[in-house]
């Protein structure tokens, strides 16, 4: 005897007898027309065209108001989960419901490419921490005693940092040829070295770099500063205001702007090694809030990108600006501008990506 779950919840009145089995056939209305709900005992079994026919003619009656027809059916008919293939049209007969997947799925891509997009940025900013605070880590521990104790400020501790090949502000910036060059990154500074994994493609440059303004240096060498933003809820007086682990008067910082490695002075045998990271993923849009007495969002609107609008303080001293120009064969940059705060397009317009400047800090000592 063969059995099924779905024999138990049916009368005998809607058992057609087949060759000494039964076989269920049941048929109920939904919607405004008329649909077929055939179950069969053996769940992989073919469909014969004249199960189809027999289907065709139990659809007809009006609206199933009727008693089901004797059809003879044999007991192996379609599951449930295959009846959505019978739901036929009472005029013609054919499929009714072809190709609703896709379009169901074409509604929902929308979604789900927005949500995808969103994942990546959130991933983007998460890979950015991470790197920096390795970088942090693995800069510390190659300082740590490493200076002579006659260094009496963040200054100078900056300037031996350079000296000594450790750091070179100027290779903030690498030829096309120069990175794909293993010799070449194997060369670097050992603070360079830890810089590489947060470098991003500059296409108006033609060159990989760490992302931030392009400057010029003292001694006219192209470098990379970064502009720590203002524009905050209370806004502050000053862009350095937002960040934990230096201050005006550390190298090289300005009233609204840092290095990415800054030196702190913290007492005369111990110091702070500073590394600041803007990570801005393409992916995400940075957003002007308006928000009501009680902190509730009113409205948000994508930042344009406009470096006309933005006002910050002079770079730090011996810094000037080397801003490159608009390479025109590539629409969009998440790092380019004035201040390399990048643009992207949303809304029938260039905006701003959405920025987070992460901070990662590490303590070493002069050598004794």
């Amino acid at each position: 005897m063969i059995h099924d779950k779905n024999v138990s919840r049916m009368r005998k009145a809607d058992l057609v007898p087949f060759n000494g089995l039964t076989a269920p056939v049941k048929c109920h209305s939904l919607y405004s027309g008329t649909r077929q709900a055939f179950w069969h005992l053996a769940r992989k079994a073919s469909i014969p065209k004249a199960l189809a026919a027999s289907a065709t003619a139990l659809c007809r009656q009006s609206e199933c108001h009727e008693a089901p027809a004797s059809v003879a059916v044999p007991a192996f008919m379609i599951t449930q989960r295959h009846a959505h293939a019978f739901r036929l049209s009472k005029s013609t007969g054919r499929l009714s419901r072809s190709g609703q997947a896709m379009v169901e799925f074409a509604i929902i891509s929308f979604l789900l490419t927005a949500m995808l997009a969103g994942f990546l940025g959130i991933i983007v900013l998460g890979l950015g921490s991470f790197q920096n605070n390795l970088a942090a880590e693995s800069a510390g521990r190659l300082l740590d005693r490493a200076l002579p104790n006659t260094l009496t400020s963040s200054d100078s501790v900056y300037e031996e940092l350079v000296t000594s090949g450790l750091y070179d502000e100027s290779r903030l910036i690498i030829s096309s040829a120069d990175w794909y060059d293993s010799a070449f990154r194997s060369a670097l500074p050992e603070i360079n070295r830890a810089l590489l994994g947060n470098y991003i493609y500059d296409p108006d440059l033609d060159a990989f770099r760490y992302p931030g303004a392009v400057v010029q240096n003292s001694a006219s060498q192209q470098t990379v500063l970064i502009p720590l933003l203002k524009d905050t809820n209370p806004p502050l007086a000053k862009g350095i205001d937002r960040a934990f682990n230096v201050s005006v008067g550390d190298t090289p910082v300005a009233d609204d702007w840092v290095g990415p490695v800054t030196v702190s002075k913290i007492d005369d045998e111990n110091y702070r090694l500073v590394i600041f990271y803007p990570s801005q993923p393409a992916s995400m849009l940075n957003l002007e809030l308006v928000r009501d007495a009680e902190g509730r969002i009113l409205t948000q609107t994508p930042v344009e990108a406009d470096d006309s609008a933005i006002t910050l303080s002079a770079l730090p001293a011996g810094y000037s600006f080397a801003t490159p120009p608009v390479n025109p064969d590539v629409d969009a940059s998440v790092s380019r501008g004035k201040y390399g705060l990048g643009q992207t397009f949303a809304f029938l317009k260039a905006v701003r990506p959405y920025r987070r400047v992460f901070e990662s800090a590490s303590v070493f000592r002069l050598a004794e």
